[in-house]
């Protein structure tokens, strides 16, 4: 994606989703690229959008180097998928860590033990980080991670759709018509 077409979509969404939260994904593999992508990201965004940093070797220094030289930025720490991975992002200072949950089961994986063993060491290091699941493919992910610890998750629309429609509720509200209308069932 062009910068161009990249800082008009970031600015697009800031403007749509002023009052929430916004996470936006800092660009490149090498150490330098991340951080030339990083500073980029600062002259282009709100103080109040988040930056996403892979959980990888070069983005746990940038972390810490965000963190230390700009700590009024979220940083979330993305594509965490082990407890070392979230630990050493807890220790980098990240206020999110995101544990991909599908893609972990994907890889035979059990991605309700590392987010409850994440949430453990958190709480016994006393690490403030917070965990976002993500990486969802239906609703039994998303309870089982929340019942596993995390403080929050995103969720694809469809599956909040999915969430919102119970074919038994959607059942039990027309009887509950038919009973207010004086019908027999």
């Amino acid at each position: 994606m062009s910068i161009k077409k990249r800082q008009s979509l970031i600015d697009e969404i800031e403007q749509e989703f002023d009052d929430k939260k916004l996470f936006v994904q800092v660009q490149g593999r090498s150490s330098k690229e991340m951080e030339d992508d990083f500073f980029y990201l600062l002259e282009v965004t709100s103080k109040t959008t988040g930056l996403k940093v892979p959980a990888t070797e070069n983005g746990l220094g940038l972390i810490q180097k965000i963190k230390n030289e700009h700590p009024e930025r979220t940083v979330l720490a993305t594509i965490v998928y082990s407890v070392e991975q979230g630990y050493l992002a807890g220790l980098a200072g990240c206020d999110w860590i995101a544990p991909y949950v599908n893609r972990m089961e994907n890889q035979n994986i059990n991605p309700y033990k590392v987010v409850q063993d994440i949430h453990q060491l958190y709480r016994v290091q006393n690490l403030s980080t917070k965990i976002m699941g993500a990486s969802f493919k239906n609703q039994a992910q998303i309870r089982q991670t929340l019942l596993s610890g995390a403080d929050t998750v995103t969720v694809p629309p469809i599956i909040i759709k999915s969430m919102m429609n119970n074919v038994l509720a959607e059942e039990s509200l027309k009887v509950f018509q038919q009973h207010a209308q004086g019908e027999e069932i």
